[in-house]
């Protein structure tokens, strides 16, 4: 999972960063806590004509 940093966490990034975390940690902690939010979605291909 990618997470985008609200404020600096130890041993893992500062605030703005874009950081991998596992699924567990990000949902459970980082998430809820407000320490993370996630990154905007790409969006999709244009469907096809």
């Amino acid at each position: 999972m990618e997470v985008i940093l609200l404020e600096r966490v130890a041993k893992l990034g500062q605030i703005g960063d874009v950081v991998r975390v596992r699924d567990g940690y990000g949902r459970n902690f980082l998430l809820p806590n407000g320490k993370a939010c996630a990154p905007p979605r790409k969006t999709a291909p244009a469907s096809r004509r």
